[in-house]
């Protein structure tokens, strides 16, 4: 539980990438019908997970457990829509999260 409490910052920006921004199209109706719609669900959501790891993988060291807390907290979406896609994307989200905190691990040796 411990281990828990030290990802939950990161977890709650994550939490809101997988569940507000795909909101958003069907909130403003000039996103739904363009390729904003697609922007979001294709390259915000990843760049939010990695973004938020690199951050995470920085200020703290590489953690695996981290990145399956990522997918956890992406499981309660694929009940919802119940469709084989929204599996593979959560395996994608989770695959930037861990080059996100790989790549923030490393920069932090190097920075070291």
């Amino acid at each position: 539980m411990e281990k828990v409490k030290k990802f939950l910052v990161y977890l709650i920006f994550i939490a809101i990438a997988y569940y507000i921004v795909p909101v958003i199209p069907k909130v403003a109706p000039s996103v739904q019908n363009s390729k904003g719609a697609l922007f979001l669900m294709f390259l915000a959501t990843p760049v939010i997970c990695f973004v938020v790891s690199f951050i995470r993988g920085l200020l703290h060291d590489m953690d695996i457990f981290y990145i399956v807390l990522t997918y956890v907290v992406y499981i309660p979406m694929i009940l919802i829509y119940r469709n084989l896609p929204i599996i593979i994307y959560g395996v994608i989200y989770m695959l930037f999260c861990g080059l996100g905190i790989y790549v923030g691990s490393v920069v932090k040796k190097f920075r070291e």
